[in-house]
């Protein structure tokens, strides 16, 4: 495995390490340049499973770019996503993020899960949820400052959730769950955003705001890059300059007519 983990100790302190992601650390910037996002024949493995969910796996995210990642269930999409921002370990392969090894600095990646992979009865208001988003650039123990208010409030207005700042998360429709997701990530202030499933069973309104929210946070920033896993490759609501399929933890020629990035 070429990963952060095998680089030198005095690089690994300076770097951090997923395994403390939010230890005292110097963070780099994006290398410009570098791809926003290059996987190089990674392999991840489920324990007892019968086979490896990503088999020596290569791709590159130009930075800038939106790409579509597809493939039927099971084919290692939110595995490839959860690899990417260090919560699964890899068996072998190496990914960098922005030129920087995985786990350089986690404010650069910015991850939404599918909703229901958070529990939405956990007792905090959906200005809270969306604070979190700023915990990648304070550390443990650190609360949050003026600036990562301010971040989480203009996240929320940029998804018309300012109404709902204060309301429990538990209160919110399946709409508004995914849009305050959305707002969490974009309050991180990352670079490259790494999103599963996002419009998966939401509302027309809630589509609309996403794609446009999205659209604006590309648009400031030109080397701003998207990966997502999705179902709706040809929905308006989300432009997709490629696609990559996947199939059985491959690389593999997705429906239509689409390039598969490599």
């Amino acid at each position: 495995m070429t990963d952060e983990t095998t680089q030198p100790a005095e690089t690994r302190q300076t770097i951090g390490h997923p395994r403390w992601p939010y230890a005292r650390r110097v963070c780099h910037a994006f290398r410009p340049d570098a791809p926003a996002l290059a996987v190089r024949d990674v392999t991840v493995s489920y324990p007892g499973a019968p086979r490896p969910a990503l088999v020596a796996l290569t791709l590159t995210v130009a930075a800038g770019a939106s790409v579509a990642l597809v493939g039927c269930n099971g084919a290692g999409k939110s595995t490839l996503l959860k690899a990417i921002v260090g919560l699964l370990p890899l068996t072998g392969g190496d990914i960098r993020v922005g030129g920087l090894p995985r786990g350089g600095c986690h404010h650069h990646v910015a991850y939404l899960p599918q909703r229901n992979a958070l529990d939405w009865r956990f007792p905090i208001t959906v200005r809270r949820l969306v604070v979190t988003g700023r915990y990648a650039h304070l550390g443990w123990l650190r609360r949050p400052g003026a600036a990562d208010w301010t971040a989480a409030d203009a996240a929320l207005a940029e998804l018309d959730m300012t109404g709902l700042a204060q309301r429990q998360i538990s209160e919110l429709s399946g709409g508004q769950q995914q849009r305050a997701l959305l707002a969490r990530s974009l309050a991180q202030g990352a670079e490259l955003l790494l999103l599963d499933e996002p419009l998966n069973e939401v509302d027309a309104a809630t589509r609309s705001a996403f794609g446009a929210a999205l659209a604006r946070w590309r648009a400031a920033d030109q080397r701003r890059a998207v990966l997502t896993a999705t179902h709706h490759l040809h929905c308006s609501e989300i432009s997709f300059d490629s696609v990559i399929g996947l199939a059985e933890g491959r690389l593999a020629e997705p429906a239509g007519d689409w390039e598969v990035v490599r």
